[in-house]
Parts: structure tokens; C-alpha cells; sequence
């Protein structure tokens, strides 16, 4: 997810214009002075070369085709497109207008998108070079200790760790920074050092869809270090931050994704600390309802202010553009995972199901009886329901209560008459 924040910024067709005019200007002025008398007899005389114009129309050709490259994650006629651009707007000293830091940073987010993680690794530190304190320095810092992550080597290990380290520094980026620190260091047995980057991480507000998606990264770290106490301590927290509450359709689906993956590893204990942190279906539907309502006016307001910034000059302009570039898929994100949880009637009754399978095999089985018997009472129409009515068996059996195995098996059998597990349960009856 941080390379969401990585998103290419349009330029406007009246700056693309002005670009163009200025390419023009220069390359025509101060001709060279002509010699007052004509040449001798004989004398060879040499023609000086055309003035090399760029027109407007190459120029808007260019930057268009690199913003629907990067849409359509065509990252190779990004870096053709980028590096034409560069080449015909020369070192960029008379074209302050142009966005020269943003081209080249896209050149090393273009290489990373491809894995090329060399050419990545050269094309953010040119960036950096370049552009030591501007707007996208802590960006390059995250993408160049990103391409230092993929790269084989302690050396590149620990430049990774040294540029993640000042990027993190950015409050912006603290969340996607912190995170692939910790997981380098971690990568690196560094555990000490890790936990620390846990505990800074704690501290860190999730306000972004980027932070969000980090704070879920964050919580599967945690789950796989067994780090059982700051994990409950982390889901604690991040449960009430405003970047979980504006997509808490998308977190929530994450959580179950990842407790699911836990349970395949049987790492019962992390993936009950997860489920348990799921809210209630009627909790997300109404909560992420409300978030897509004020996240459309925002939108909606940040559009109109577009509009307006285009009578403006280039350099008196706001950053609605790029704020909206980054919304609307947020959006989009947040409403189709809540159209999943509205299509999933029985979520509750499957979480239920979810907690009750870990507290079985933690040999927790008071506690798991209180799951299934919640499920079948409550949810007694549920996908669920069958296995949760069998499980309750199985644990009773375990406890050795009698009088409720016949109980439970006498309903069972007449509720489940087609079961696989009928011969079992009219055994124990």
C-alpha cells in the first residue's frame, strides 16, 4: 500500500503551453552576431543550424501518455515517455513551471513498479541528489529504502534500514516507513531493534488509506513474531483511529483474511486476537455508510477547488489536484468492500464460528462452547450453523457432560438428518 501515495500529478495543457513557448524562445534568441562585409572569393561559408522548436502538442502528448500509462500500470512506456520529456526540456533552469522533481521521482517509482530495483535504487537517489528538500524528498527517501529491501546483500540491508530510518522521520510517512523498517530489521534478526520500531509505531495517528493499509501490514508483523502482547495492544489502539473508521469495511476484511491465514499456519492464539477485533457487521455497514457520505463531500469540494485553481497561475495553485487523485480510489475501495459485507448476511455468525474454532484448539473449551452455542441460538439459519450444532457435541463430549450430549444429539439428528455426521453423532446418542 505505500506506494499509493505515489501517484503521477497531471499538468495542465495551459502550463504544457507556456512550457513549450519558453523552449521556443530559447532556442531562438541572441543569434550570433553577422560579420559586417561578405565573404572573400572562394571563401567556404557555413549554415548555421535551425533552432530546435518543441512544439506544444509533443509536449501534452508526452505527459498525457505517461498519466494513462501509470493508470493503466504501463510502467515501461512511463519511463519512455518520462525520459523523452526530460530530453526535450534539457536541465529545466528556464522552465521553473515545469514539475521536475515529480518526473523524476516517477522515473524511480516507474523501475520499482517493475522490479527493477538497481535501476530504482539509481533513479530515487538522482531524485534525491537533485532535489535534496522538495516536495517528494520523503517519498524517494521510503521508494529508495524500499528498492534497498529487494535487493540481496548487508550492505544494501543496512542503507535500507539508514534511509528508512529519515523517512520515518516524516510524520506523513512515519506508518509505511516504520513498517518496512521493522521488517527489514526483523528480516535481519535484529529483534531488539524491531520491537522498538513496534513501540514507535504504537504511538503513530492512521488518518491515511496509505496508513491504514501499513497499520494492517503492522498487525500481521505482529501476528507472525508472536509478539501476543503488543499485538493486543496495537489492535487496541488502531481499532479507533479516523483512517480505520473512514475504510473500516476494507480493515475489517483484511482482519478476517489475515486471521484465515493464521489458522492455516495454526497460529490459533494471534488469529483470535484478530477475529475478535472484527466490530459487528451492523457497526461497519452504518460506520463506513457515514465515511463514504463525508468522503464524497470532500471530494466533491476538492473537485469544485480544481475548477477554480485553473484561472490561477501555476505557482498560486492548490494541492486539490493531487488530493483528489488520491480519494477517489480510496473511495472506490471503500465502497466495494462494503458492498461485500452487505452481501455477507451471516458475518457475525461467522466470526462467531471463527472464535470458537481457536478456542477449540487452544484447549479452551468452555469458551468455545459459548461461541457455538451463541451460533446456534442466535444464528440458527447461518451457513454455520450445522457445524457449530456439531462442534458443541464434540466439546460437551470432551467435558464429559452426559445429559447434555443426549440432548444436544436428539435435536442435532432431527435438525441435520442429511449430515455427513450423523452415524457420529447417533453413536454418542
Amino acid at each position: 500500500m505505500w506506494f499509493s501515495y505515489f501517484r503521477p500529478r497531471s499538468t495542465p495543457v495551459l502550463m504544457l503551453s507556456a512550457i513549450a513557448f519558453g523552449c521556443a524562445c530559447l532556442h531562438a534568441q541572441d543569434p550570433a552576431p553577422q560579420p559586417s562585409h561578405a565573404p572573400a572569393e572562394n571563401q567556404e561559408t557555413t549554415t548555421p543550424a535551425a533552432p530546435t522548436v518543441v512544439s506544444p502538442a509533443t509536449l501534452n502528448r508526452l505527459f498525457d501518455q505517461a498519466d494513462k500509462a501509470f493508470a493503466d500500470k504501463d510502467y515501461e512506456t512511463v519511463l519512455s515517455s518520462i525520459t523523452e520529456l526530460l530530453s526535450l526540456l534539457g536541465d529545466g533552469k528556464a522552465f521553473p513551471e515545469v514539475p521536475y522533481e515529480l518526473l523524476y521521482f516517477n522515473l524511480g517509482l516507474a523501475n520499482l513498479m517493475l522490479e527493477k530495483h538497481p535501476e530504482a535504487r539509481a533513479a530515487f537517489e538522482d531524485c534525491l541528489n537533485r532535489f535534496p528538500k522538495g516536495e517528494y524528498t520523503s517519498r524517494a527517501q521510503l521508494g529508495l529504502g524500499r528498492a534497498l529491501m529487494k535487493q540481496e546483500g548487508a550492505e544494501n540491508k543496512e542503507a535500507a534500514i539508514k534511509v528508512l530510518r529519515v523517512a520515518a522521520e516524516d510524520p506523513k510517512f512515519r506508518s509505511e516507513a516504520g513498517l518496512w523498517l521493522a521488517q527489514v530489521l526483523t528480516e535481519e534478526r535484529r529483534h531488539d531493534e524491531a520491537k522498538t520500531v513496534f513501540r514507535f509505531l504504537m504511538g503513530s495517528d492512521v488518518r491515511t488509506p496509505q496508513q491504514t493499509g501499513a497499520a494492517v501490514d503492522v498487525i500481521g508483523l505482529l501476528a507472525d513474531s508472536g509478539d501476543m502482547e503488543n499485538l493486543l495492544a496495537y489492535l487496541d489502539r488502531v481499532s479507533n483511529q479516523p483512517g480505520v473508521r473512514d475504510s473500516i469495511a476494507w480493515f475489517a476484511n483484511q482482519l478476517v483474511v489475515l486471521g484465515d491465514k493464521l489458522v492455516g499456519s495454526q497460529a490459533y492464539g494471534p488469529a483470535l486476537a484478530i477475529y475478535r477485533s472484527v466490530p459487528p457487521r451492523s457497526f461497519i455497514v452504518g460506520t463506513q455508510t457515514t465515511a463514504l457520505e463525508e468522503q464524497r463531500k470532500r471530494l466533491a469540494t476538492l473537485e469544485a477547488r480544481i475548477e477554480a485553481d485553473k484561472k490561477l497561475p501555476m505557482n498560486q495553485r492548490s494541492r486539490a489536484q493531487e488530493l483528489a487523485s488520491a480519494m477517489k480510489p480510496a473511495i472506490e475501495l471503500s465502497q466495494n468492500a462494503l458492498k461485500a459485507i452487505e452481501e455477507k448476511k451471516d458475518l457475525d455468525a461467522a466470526l462467531l464460528m471463527r472464535r470458537g474454532r481457536c478456542l477449540f484448539y487452544l484447549d479452551r473449551y468452555e469458551e468455545a462452547l459459548v461461541c457455538f452455542r451463541a451460533l446456534r441460538t442466535k444464528y440458527t439459519d447461518a451457513s454455520d450453523a450445522e457445524a457449530a450444532s456439531y462442534a458443541e457435541i464434540v466439546i460437551l463430549n470432551r467435558l464429559n457432560d452426559v445429559a447434555s450430549i443426549r440432548e444436544r444429539c436428539d435435536v442435532f439428528l432431527r435438525r441435520y438428518p442429511q449430515s455427513a455426521n450423523v452415524e457420529q453423532v447417533a453413536s454418542l446418542a
